[in-house]
């Protein structure tokens, strides 16, 4: 229920915005949408035990309006304000360039009535004639529509990751399974996928089409079942013990990856449907790592098998020891309410410990970004003495005192340098201005690496999956600029962004480029978002030594924080 009144909340206020209502009211409903969901909230459970008035930034209006969904599957004040707005309205807000205002103008004076048309009127040029349009706006409305198209049937890792372990825990419990796996993108922590995927061998095959069939609209066919989950489709393939860890395998490479892998492997057993023989003999392949083991090679985990260059240093046992989250000492570039956070400086930094950290760096936004409630140069001074109280009392987490800081559209950061000089460190991000040309953007962004004050580049490109593309840089230079100056990169491991891209982390490592793999957490859930970051580091084969927050408190200040 928590994800449906989540998405309710995040609509209204969508809604308000398309009537015109205040911010303040606006922001009411967005904000506890993100309270609800990134605070893992069981509101169900609040109502029924009479505790929702103790949630804090839920008030009385909102529990009254929450209570009432709970108790009756019903909010009266949604089903109000989406009469009152036309769907098209709303579909049309959603474009890039166009927003609520816009949206009006085009619907109620230009009598638009859906995406498509607006679409046509952008491809033809009349969108541009229209006050508050131009030539570029509607180039951004036309890239905007045909990337909304792509992004269709397409779900972030998270989501994924979420309704994958719910449904294998479901199966679990219904004791109709012996043993499952997930499989395909999922298996290989890709950051968008399309489809979830389980091996599974079942208990009572019947038994498990029936658990199944209770919750979900099941088809079989060829040795699968087949449903929509939290609107993901979901593939469950029946294996047995002989061919489990074939069929795990390979569903979890991609198509270079197995081409290669058989390639090599082709002269050392038979292989027949979904099995392995060793001439007459039925092998039996339990498990992924009895496959490798068969091939006498390394095994190549899931999250590497990608290209088939790793199948080659897999013969020769050519693989390197990967990052796990067990490695990671130090929890960075994390928010709080000082600035757009939910929880208190202490409270993250508690959270921290109680996850295994040893030091924890919060690093709010900067005074520019006042839409994020970013640190005056007086709250950052008064931040900085609340930082030393709270060390003063040995909590058993060493607290660093870091800012996000905008990089300016000049590539500056954005205090003066005896303000700059106070931090411990600095996270410095593009927040704004993203439609600069890509040698702009770049010359902007290296300019900041180039900072003595920039200890980590955040989010290098801006991009929020399956909603934003990032903006227009030559990345390679950035990396470059990294090497030269000696500046870390962020994996941001919010599942929003996952960027640096897995993709671009060999060529960092070859330049000498340093990671950190950060949560940009603005919760105390959020911390545990690390685990995406160093799936994302896995992807692109880092070792715990590529990646500074994996080093002790005291390594980390000798030769991180002196730049």
């Amino acid at each position: 229920m928590r994800n449906e009144i989540t998405l309710i909340l995040k609509e209204i206020a969508q809604l308000l915005e398309l009537k015109g209502e205040n911010q303040f009211k606006t922001r009411a409903y967005s904000n506890a949408a993100a309270l609800i969901s990134d605070g893992n909230i069981d509101i169900e459970r609040h109502v029924k035990d009479g505790t929702l008035r103790e949630i804090s930034g839920i008030g009385p209006v909102l529990q009254e309006k929450l209570t009432q969904f709970v108790e009756t599957g019903r909010m009266d004040y949604y089903e109000k304000l989406k009469a009152e707005i036309p769907q098209e309205l709303i579909d049309i807000s959603k474009i890039k360039g166009v927003g609520a205002k816009k949206a009006k103008v085009l619907v109620e004076k230009y009598g638009v009535s859906s995406v498509d048309e607006l679409e046509e009127m952008a491809k033809s040029g009349k969108l541009e004639e229209i006050k508050g349009f131009g030539a570029k706006s509607a180039l951004q409305v036309i890239e905007s529509i045909e990337e909304n198209k792509q992004y269709e049937d397409k779900f972030r890792l998270d989501k994924a990751y979420e309704a994958g372990k719910k449904l294998l825990e479901y199966m679990k419990e219904s004791g109709s399974i012996k043993k499952a796996s997930s499989a395909g993108q999922l298996r290989r922590w890709l950051e968008v996928i399309d489809t979830i995927d389980f091996v599974v061998i079942p208990d009572d095959l019947e038994k498990l089409k029936l658990t199944l069939s209770n919750q979900f609209v099941v088809t079989e066919n060829n040795a699968k079942l087949n449903f929509i989950f939290n609107k993901i489709p979901v593939t469950i393939h029946i294996a047995d013990e002989h061919n489990f860890g074939l069929i795990s395998h390979n569903l979890s490479a991609s198509e270079n990856y197995l081409d290669a892998f058989h390639e090599i492997t082709k002269n050392s057993f038979q292989k027949k449907e979904d099995y392995l023989y060793d001439g007459e003999k039925k092998l039996k392949v339990d498990s992924e790592q009895m496959l490798y083991k068969l091939m006498t090679m390394q095994y190549v985990e899931p999250e590497n098998r990608e290209e088939g260059q790793a199948v080659q240093y897999a013969t020769i046992s050519g693989l390197p020891e990967l990052i796990h989250e067990k490695d990671m000492k130090g929890m960075l570039h994390c928010h709080s309410t000082w600035s757009d956070g939910l929880n208190s400086i202490e409270e993250m930094a508690l959270e921290s410990k109680r996850l295994g950290y040893s030091y924890f760096a919060i690093c709010d936004h900067s005074k520019t970004a006042v839409y994020a409630n970013g640190l005056s140069v007086e709250r950052v001074l008064a931040q900085h003495k609340e930082i030393d109280e709270l060390n003063s009392r040995d909590l058993g987490i060493k607290i660093l005192k870091g800012i996000e800081s905008d990089i300016l559209n000049d590539g500056s950061l954005d205090y003066d340098e005896e303000i700059l000089e106070k931090f411990d460190l600095v996270v410095a991000s593009v927040h704004s201005n993203f439609t600069m040309s890509k040698s702009e953007m770049t010359d902007r962004v290296i300019r900041a690496v180039m900072s003595p004050y920039t200890t980590i580049l955040g989010h290098p490109t801006g991009r929020l999956l399956l909603k934003r593309k990032g903006y227009e840089i030559d990345q390679h230079a950035v990396i470059d600029a990294a090497a030269e100056y000696k500046t870390i990169i962020e994996i941001n491991a919010n599942p929003h962004r996952l960027d640096l891209d897995w993709r671009l982390l060999g060529y960092a490592k070859q330049k000498g480029v340093k990671i950190a793999i950060n949560p940009d957490a603005h919760n105390l859930r959020g911390l545990q978002h690390v685990m995406y970051g160093v799936r994302m580091a896995r992807k692109g084969w880092l070792t715990h030594s590529d990646v500074v927050n994996t080093y002790s408190y005291t390594k980390f200040k000798m030769t991180c924080l002196s730049k």
